[in-house]
């Protein structure tokens, strides 16, 4: 399992010492949705989470109410935006459940929206693992000019460990690929504008601390 560790943890430092894109999207023309945490156990009940980072944020509040392991509702704060999700499971495979997320947030000038397939593997009584696959998409800018439209898939497991009755951490990393189309005004930005569509691999990594009450 020590790799395991080791491998979630480079990919957190990766993410942080890239922070400095996550807002500054106008310059670098790409967005970071780095981490959506998802668990497929969902447990009944309210919790509720710092996540550490979460899209385009350098971190994040949220609130999530569950119903017996059936459906979910998440409202989530950050800077600077807010996010709203919600889950519902479809059914399991060999005793592990398979949920679909949709999820939509709000940030200055842009907004997007996704949805994600969660699969759970159970390890435990207090762990479990969860891959999920995510395809989203992303518009930023004021009309035709200074105008960005992204999609991405993105590939995440998340490993969520229950620490104590209350609390829970878990730890989530990745890859996404993104594919957007720049119609940005060339003599609005000093940076290199290549018209048509790019594509671009990236890495993220995420932790989080959950309350449940």
């Amino acid at each position: 399992m020590k790799w395991i560790y080791a491998s979630l943890l480079f990919l957190f430092l990766n993410t942080l010492l890239s922070a400095q894109d996550l807002l500054v999207q106008y310059k670098s023309n790409v967005f970071y949705p780095v981490m959506n945490y998802e668990s497929a156990y969902i447990e009944g009940g309210h919790k509720l989470g710092l996540h550490v980072p979460d899209y385009m944020a350098f971190g994040s509040l949220k609130y999530n109410y569950a119903d017996s392991a059936n459906y979910s509702l998440t409202l989530g704060l950050c800077l600077p935006g807010w996010q709203v999700g919600f889950q519902k499971h479809l059914f399991s495979a060999y005793n592990h459940p398979v949920n679909l997320k949709l999820s939509a947030g709000f940030f200055l000038e842009g907004f997007w929206a996704d949805f994600k397939l969660v699969n759970g593997i159970y390890l435990g009584e207090r762990s479990n693992l969860s891959g999920i696959i995510t395809y989203g998409k992303y518009w930023a800018g004021l009309g035709p000019v200074n105008f960005t439209d992204e999609k991405y898939i993105q590939f995440d497991f998340y490993y969520l460990i229950n620490t104590h009755q209350h609390f829970s951490i878990g730890f989530g990393g990745g890859s996404s690929i993104y594919y957007y189309n720049d119609y940005r005004d060339a003599q609005d930005t000093k940076d290199t504008v290549h018209p048509g569509a790019q594509t671009r691999v990236t890495w993220q990594g995420a932790v989080n601390l959950l309350y449940s009450f």
